[in-house]
């Protein structure tokens, strides 16, 4: 009894102190003050892009490894080790993909080597492709030399001319678009 005796008057004082930080009208309706709107927030202002850590040349060996868009010039050797990282790039000898959710755009790339899921390549002319993953998109919009698949439910659309195709998985899709 003699904690609900104390618990009153400080729950009290509590609701009176509050009541300051509030115009009463808000609550009550009474006309004076003006009901709370919805204003927008302010949209954060794009960074600069990130840019790869070239060994030797402009864009011998990039090794990308934080979210984000890359643009990329001609590059030997491009690798992708993460998730949600987009590039485009002119033409790439040797593109690696090791991760989920990637995105490339890029000119003609002489070996695409992909390990993860849901990622999508889009590319001119391709000379070979090793996939082992699930849910994957390739676009090659000329020719592709080869191709081998080790997962399910990837689709690869070849607008030219298809080289040899290894399917070692369920629901692929190798052909013309």
């Amino acid at each position: 009894m003699a904690r609900i005796a104390l618990l009153a008057p400080v729950a009290v004082a509590a609701s009176f102190a509050l009541a300051g930080c509030t115009p009463v009208g808000l609550f009550l309706g009474d006309g004076q003050a003006a009901p709370p709107t919805a204003s927008p927030t302010p949209t954060p202002t794009a960074s600069d892009e990130p840019t790869p850590e070239p060994t030797t040349g402009e864009c011998d060996d990039a090794v990308l490894t934080e979210r984000g868009e890359y643009n990329l010039p001609d590059c030997i050797r491009v690798t992708i080790e993460g998730n949600d990282i987009e590039v485009n790039a002119g033409s790439i000898e040797v593109l690696v993909i090791r991760g989920n959710a990637n995105e490339v755009d890029a000119g003609d790339v002489g070996t695409v080597v992909i390990a993860g899921n849901v990622n999508d390549v889009d590319t001119l002319d391709a000379g070979s492709i090793e996939l082992n993953g699930n849910y994957n998109d390739v676009g090659v919009h000329g020719s592709l030399g080869r191709i081998s698949i080790v997962g399910d439910h990837n689709e690869v659309e070849v607008d030219g001319v298809i080289g040899a195709v290894t399917d070692n998985g369920e629901d692929n899709q190798v052909g013309p678009t």
